[in-house]
């Protein structure tokens, strides 16, 4: 396991540019859509309009050269972990997707074979999800952390790998970039995980869960029903954002519902059903 931590750190740094990239042209996508005729004038769709996804933004091909698709290789360990449960084909909950394969947390799974949900709520981003990878299910919503059916989506200038629901976080962000580095705020549709998981995975949990939902991740996982639905494999952003510091919480609420660590990266921290025998 310490070897592949090394690996996923090295692999996790050769992604670098291809997450910039990214990163610009997503926001190089909205800053041309302000200039379109859309109504909103902002860049986010009108009313039962879907935007078009950016056309240099495709996923980086599975030729394999690509060692790791993840942030930091944390797909990697994941296999790892998965491998020594036995299950060579996870069916997979990606909330907070984002991009179909830069700082992917599944598309290595979906390279091979497996298949799953992703939570976007960017409707450019998700438009793209759908394109890049179609044998998946997108849902274009945000996850509520508690029993509200909208929320406000805090849209990040230039960086919307950072859009959240999180007020608090959003806060971070003006504090450091001042009041334009939040460059909009829209109304989205949430719905619960449990909802989620009940229509999309039935009496079937998903074998992996990968939650990146900017500073709401403790909240989400608050309103998980872990005594009837349990994923062998958790992967959870637990950095505190501008900080070295991890969430703690989120390990303390998991180990309360039986779940251990197995490994973690700079960002992320994997935990694994402890009920599970591997």
């Amino acid at each position: 396991m310490g070897s592949l931590l090394g690996v996923g750190a090295t692999a996790g740094l050769t992604q670098g540019a291809a997450w910039m990239r990214a990163q610009a042209d997503a926001a190089n996508a909205l800053d041309a859509a302000d200039d379109s005729d859309n109504e909103t004038g902002s860049g986010w769709p009108a009313p039962g309009e879907t935007p078009p996804p950016p056309e240099d933004l495709g996923p980086m091909a599975p030729d394999g050269r690509q060692l790791s698709y993840a942030q930091q290789g944390e797909d990697l360990v994941v296999q790892a972990v998965l491998d020594r449960l036995g299950i060579k084909r996870p069916r997979y909950l990606d909330i907070g997707a984002f991009h179909p394969s830069i700082a992917s947390n599944t598309y290595r799974f979906y390279v091979q074979g497996s298949r799953g949900v992703l939570v976007e709520p960017n409707p450019s981003m998700a438009a793209l999800l759908r394109r890049a990878r179609p044998q998946d299910v997108v849902l274009e919503v945000g996850v509520s952390v508690d029993a509200q059916t909208t929320a406000d989506y805090y849209v990040v200038r230039a960086s919307p790998q950072l859009n959240t629901f999180s007020a608090e976080q959003a806060e971070r962000y003006i504090a450091e970039g001042g009041q334009g580095a939040i460059e909009r705020v829209v109304k989205m549709p949430l719905r619960s995980i449990d909802d989620i998981l009940d229509e999309h995975f039935g009496q079937a949990p998903p074998d992996l869960v990968s939650i990146d939902v900017e500073g709401l991740d403790l909240q989400l996982l608050q309103t998980m029903s872990f005594d009837r639905v349990r994923p062998a494999v958790l992967c959870v952003e637990t950095l505190i954002y501008g900080t070295t510091k991890q969430r703690e919480p989120i390990a303390t609420l998991l180990a309360e519902h039986g779940y251990r660590v197995a490994a973690g990266t700079f960002v992320n921290t994997i935990f694994v059903d402890g009920r599970r025998q591997g």
